[in-house]
């Protein structure tokens, strides 16, 4: 049991996901544009945003890809084939960004096909901790289509469980950020309780 268990913290990375969060949260709550940009880029690198609007969007939608890639799926498959597992998914997660040319295609698919369920499996999550109506409708747009849609789902449902109204500015102290923190968690625990309950019925 030790083993899995530093086998799974390995294959989280060697960055804590939630300290990385609570700086851009401790930045938002600041209002300090210069410190919120730094953190940002420190957690996310890819966001690039014109103006503070977009730039929370943008953050929005990482934090539930990135928790989604560098947390949830690496738990999902050591939940389905343990240590190994994990470990799989964290290699191939690797190697799609690191390969060289000739490989990255076949690399891509191959993370592609192993994101395919898990990304599924934590829409419907969000549905479960967050507004069951709007995700479940977000869900079904996507759920049925290739693997091109994978972080796409992910991210749509995860605002959808958040009801944000697209009417009014997004808050810009951290707010929604926190509240999207919270509903993976939430899925996080789901998946959790889910999974010991299957425990304990399969034998």
């Amino acid at each position: 049991f030790l083993f899995d268990f530093v086998v799974l913290l390995y294959c989280f990375g060697p960055v804590n996901f939630w300290a990385q969060l609570f700086e851009c949260l401790q930045a938002l709550h600041q209002g300090d544009p210069h410190l919120i940009s730094v953190r940002v880029k420190a957690a996310f690198p890819y966001i690039s945003a014109p103006n503070s609007q977009a730039l929370h969007q943008a953050l929005v939608s990482a934090i539930f890809i990135d928790g989604y890639k560098r947390v949830f799926a690496v738990l999902f498959w050591f939940a389905i084939l343990g240590p190994m597992g994990a470990v799989l998914y964290r290699l191939t997660a690797l190697a799609s960004n690191r390969a060289i040319a000739d490989m990255t295609i076949i690399c891509t698919r191959a993370i592609e096909i192993l994101d395919w369920l898990p990304s599924r499996v934590l829409g419907f999550l969000f549905a479960l901790g967050g507004h069951f109506v709007r995700v479940l409708g977000q869900w079904q747009k996507y759920a049925f289509q290739g693997l091109n849609v994978n972080e796409t789902l992910v991210a749509e449902t995860g605002i959808a469980a958040l009801d944000v109204s697209t009417q009014k500015p997004l808050p810009e102290n951290g707010e929604l950020e926190k509240a999207a923190i919270q509903l993976f968690d939430r899925a996080l625990i789901i998946m959790l309780v889910l999974s010991a309950v299957l425990v304990l019925i399969i034998p």
